[in-house]
């Protein structure tokens, strides 16, 4: 079991990362260059500051670890099994999805890497707590949800 509270204090005191709140998340069924199937995740802020995630799901390996690593924590009717690794099956059970209150991403060269998703923050985090936390952040970028 993760500690929302813990990972949020360990992010803000790094200072090559970077936690924003989700607000939404959109998932793309497209094709990589080698035309290869793929989905791309978007998870919306409220500034405007989209993250991308993108999913190869071309091997088997590719499909486990999507099924183990996304759809595992993003799905909301967990009593309902979700096998499908089809990227258009995928993106047509969108509403299966919740998208995450928190991600913490790390800058890697010119881009930013995911390294955490944070689920349900409000039954583990009061706002008061979550408050004092970014007061103590050191002025870097966040996005609160609403």
């Amino acid at each position: 079991m993760i500690d929302p509270d813990k990972k949020l204090r360990e992010a803000l005191k790094l200072k090559d990362a970077l936690v924003v709140a989700c607000a939404d998340m959109t998932l793309t069924a497209g094709k990589n260059r080698y035309q290869k199937p793929q989905l791309k995740v978007t998870y919306h802020t409220h500034d405007g500051n989209d993250l991308h995630e993108v999913w190869p799901l071309a091997t088997k390996k590719q499909k486990h670890d999507f099924l183990a690593r996304f759809v595992r924590p993003h799905l909301v009717d967990r009593h309902r099994p979700f096998t499908d690794t089809a990227p258009t099956k995928v993106t047509a059970s969108q509403h299966r999805f919740r998208p995450p209150d928190f991600v913490i991403a790390r800058k890697h060269g010119r881009f930013w890497h995911l390294r955490q998703k944070i689920f349900d923050v409000d039954s583990v985090i009061t706002q008061d707590r979550l408050q004092a936390m970014l007061a103590q952040s050191r002025g870097q970028a966040f996005v609160r949800a609403n």
